[in-house]
C-alpha cells in the first residue's frame, strides 16, 4: 500500500465518524425539542383548567347572595387570580406555538436535504 492509500481511509473514517455523531446529537436535540414541545402543551393545557375553574368560582360567587364587602373582595381575588392565569396560559400559548412552527420547519428542511 502507498503512503496515500494509508491516509485516504482514515479520512474517509473520520468524516464517516464526525457525519454519525452530529446526526446523533441532530437526533437527541430533535429528541429534547419534542420533550420540551409535550411539557409546553401539558403545561397548557393545565392553565386552561384552572382558568375555567377559577371562571365558574367567580360566577357562583356572583350569584350567591352574603355580604356585598365579602362578595367584592372575594371577586377582586378571583379577578386577580384570573388575569395572572391568563396571562400565563397566552406566554404558554406564543411559546407553543413558537416551538411547534419551529419543528414544523425543521422537519420541512430536513425533508429537503438542507441543515437546519
Amino acid at each position: 500500500m502507498s503512503p496515500i492509500e494509508n491516509v485516504v481511509p482514515n479520512l474517509v473514517d473520520s468524516s464517516t465518524t464526525e457525519n454519525v455523531e452530529l446526526r446523533n446529537k441532530q437526533d437527541r436535540s430533535r429528541d429534547l425539542f419534542g420533550v420540551q414541545l409535550e411539557v409546553t402543551s401539558l403545561l397548557l393545557e393545565a392553565e386552561r383548567r384552572k382558568l375555567a375553574v377559577l371562571q365558574k368560582e367567580l360566577q357562583v360567587a356572583l350569584e350567591e347572595g352574603g355580604s356585598i364587602k365579602a362578595k367584592e373582595h372575594q371577586k377582586q381575588e378571583l379577578l386577580v387570580a384570573i388575569t395572572r392565569i391568563q396571562a400565563q396560559h397566552d406566554h404558554l400559548d406564543k411559546e407553543y406555538r413558537e416551538h411547534a412552527l419551529g419543528a414544523l420547519l425543521s422537519a420541512n428542511t430536513r425533508g429537503l436535504g438542507k441543515v437546519g
